[in-house]
């Protein structure tokens, strides 16, 4: 499996990332609003590339979107349901493994292993994008 919620947290609570204290407020702010019990998955997105950074808690009625914006964080929650969910990946297990996520509030998430992270995550990208198809 890729990289979990907890992992993510023992991973900054440990210093793990050379940019650890920026994640500190997300982690903060997800706990001050919601309960980790409430959490189904959590998909981190560009924390291992040089794209804005993207967390997306996956909750059972929806989601919730942090990310930063002009030095605040932005919270956005979606009380939703998944009304179609589509999965692209190659015949081979080199390549982009993609998840699209439509719901009925019109809004769409599209997931990809490569362009979420770098070379160094693939597999764990990968991983990742296959379980929340299973689990959404």
């Amino acid at each position: 499996m890729g990289l979990s919620y907890l992992k993510f947290k023992e991973y900054v609570n440990g210093r793990e990332f050379g940019n650890y204290r920026k994640y500190i407020p997300i982690l903060d702010s997800f706990n001050e609003f919601y309960e980790e019990s409430e959490l189904k998955y959590f998909y981190p997105r560009n924390i291992f590339n040089n794209k804005p950074e993207e967390f997306i808690f996956f909750l059972e009625e929806g989601y919730v979107l942090i990310s930063f914006y002009n030095d605040q964080l932005e919270i956005e929650h979606n009380n939703c349901k998944i009304i179609k969910k589509t999965l692209k990946y190659p015949t081979n297990n080199y390549g982009i493994n993609e998840l699209a996520l439509s719901f009925d509030n019109g809004k769409k998430i599209i997931l990809k292993n490569l362009d979420d992270s770098n070379e160094n995550w693939h597999e764990e990208y990968t991983s990742t994008i296959r379980q929340l198809y299973k689990k959404l």
